[in-house]
């Protein structure tokens, strides 16, 4: 059976970690091809965000619980790992995913009601609320790299330049090595609930990725994943497929890259000083 075939249990076996490495690069390689599947590998991790933020918490009644792990498990093949009955859920397609959810969300705004809690916002308007201003907080700190920095890559000294544009809306990194007149860009957005970093790579190509979890800059850093990929002229063409950008103090910074060439994945970093303006 193909990948394309099995997608949906490779994608939750990928959401989860249980893919091999070979398996996780042969599925990526597979997702630069293939546009349904790269839609359905979005719809997969942006559901599993929104089921692990705000449904995880709400316990239902035992017998309810019961009822739905029966009907799971009816339809699916176990799940390897004890990871619960979440992990479970997101074996379902999308659709069924949706008409799950929709029951759950009944059933917390029926328990919101018998609480006398029909004056409170919608838990969507909750959600959609919290999420955005998340996003929006993580953009304000990714907007304080505002300026000029320098690094060193492999003995090659490195000028990036970070800058404002659309109206504050969009932070544009330029990034040129010393040996090279070429310059890459980097555009950071907020859309919804995460950021999106979409890089222009002097191959040719432009991967396209959001944050799953949006991070802090200054603790864990923000990281992005690679959802989409223009340019490819073939499937063995280097580009990024992820990346963190950490704020070490004021006035240094790190970028972890991640990177597919021919089906192998490596990593590169990168660290950064910011150039002070003399008095």
């Amino acid at each position: 059976m193909t990948i394309h075939e099995n997608i949906d249990n490779f994608l939750a076996a990928d959401l989860h970690g249980d893919l091999s490495e070979s398996e996780r690069s042969a599925l990526h390689t597979h997702l630069i091809d293939c546009a349904a599947c790269r839609t359905l590998h979005q719809e997969t991790k942006l559901m599993d965000k929104f089921l692990e933020e705000n449904l995880a918490q709400e316990k239902p009644d035992a017998d309810f619980e019961q009822r739905m792990l029966v009907g799971f498990r009816t339809r699916i093949p176990k799940h390897s790992r004890s990871t619960g009955w979440l992990v479970d859920l997101m074996r379902l397609p999308a659709v069924q995913i949706s008409a799950v959810v929709a029951g759950l969300l009944g059933f917390q705004i029926g328990r919101m009601v018998t609480r006398g809690g029909g004056a409170e916002p919608s838990t969507s308007i909750q959600i959609e609320s919290r999420g955005a201003s998340i996003s929006e907080a993580a953009f304000k700190q990714l907007a304080s790299l505002v300026g000029e920095w320098q690094g060193v890559q492999d003995g090659v000294p490195l000028k990036v330049i970070y800058t404002l544009a659309a109206n504050g809306t969009a932070l544009m990194e330029q990034m040129q090595p010393a040996n090279s007149a070429e310059t890459m860009i980097t555009m950071f957005t907020v859309d919804g609930d995460h950021l999106i970093a979409t890089h222009y790579c002097s191959n040719g190509n432009q991967p396209q990725m959001v944050t799953n979890t949006v991070g802090n800059l200054e603790k864990d850093g923000v990281t992005f994943s690679l959802v989409r990929v223009t340019g490819m002229k073939t499937p063995d063409d280097w580009h990024n497929t992820g990346l963190t950008v950490t704020l070490d103090d004021k006035d240094h910074i790190t970028q972890l890259w991640t990177y597919l060439y021919k089906g192998k994945t490596g990593t590169t970093v990168m660290h950064y000083a910011r150039v002070k303006k003399s008095l």
